[in-house]
């Protein structure tokens, strides 16, 4: 229980850039989270999950891919992701956090800057998400109220701007804290 509120701790971080959006089917595509003078410097993080889009009330599994840190990562970092319903223009968090520690086998911490390194994660979609429901995953470090290396996407990455990305305004990001 523990583990699970430290990790939906750690990730209302993400949370807070929801917004109700409107979407269109389309894989399932992270993006970089908006930077903020809160939370200081973080990477963006190379997730790409097995399903083209995450099915409510299913499994799923996140892969980070080659993620390369610009920091050194230490003990006690985690990984997860939680997932929200947007569409009332208020986030309301949806089932548990999907996480574990950053520092099992094969990864060994501390995480040195330039590191490849490609963690997974798996766990179920909760069964209530909306078909537009957003997910938002992160490397962070309640303990020493630090995000390593963030992203987020909607389920089918509507409201997709000219590249084909999500947008989202980067004001939803102002005054996030751990």
């Amino acid at each position: 229980m523990k583990r699970s509120l430290i990790i939906a701790s750690t990730l209302l971080v993400v949370l807070s850039i929801c917004s109700a959006i409107p979407l269109h089917k389309r894989a399932t595509t992270f993006m970089e989270c908006p930077k903020n003078e809160t939370l200081g410097e973080f990477d963006f993080l190379p997730i790409k999950t097995l399903d083209t889009d995450p099915v409510p009330g299913q499994a799923v599994t996140f892969n980070v891919v080659d993620y390369s840190p610009t920091q050194e990562i230490p003990e006690g970092v985690i990984v997860g992701c939680i997932f929200a319903d947007v569409s009332s223009g208020t986030p309301v968090l949806k089932g548990e956090p999907i996480g574990a520690p950053l520092c099992t086998d094969p990864i060994v911490c501390p995480v040195n800057p330039g590191t490849s390194i490609s963690p997974t994660i798996s766990g179920t979609v909760p069964a209530d998400l909306p078909k537009d429901g957003f997910i938002g995953c992160v490397i962070a470090d309640q303990a020493i109220q630090k995000v390593f290396a963030c992203s987020w996407a909607t389920i089918g990455n509507g409201d997709a701007g000219t590249d084909g990305a999500p947008t989202t305004p980067s004001s939803l990001f102002s005054g996030i804290s751990l």
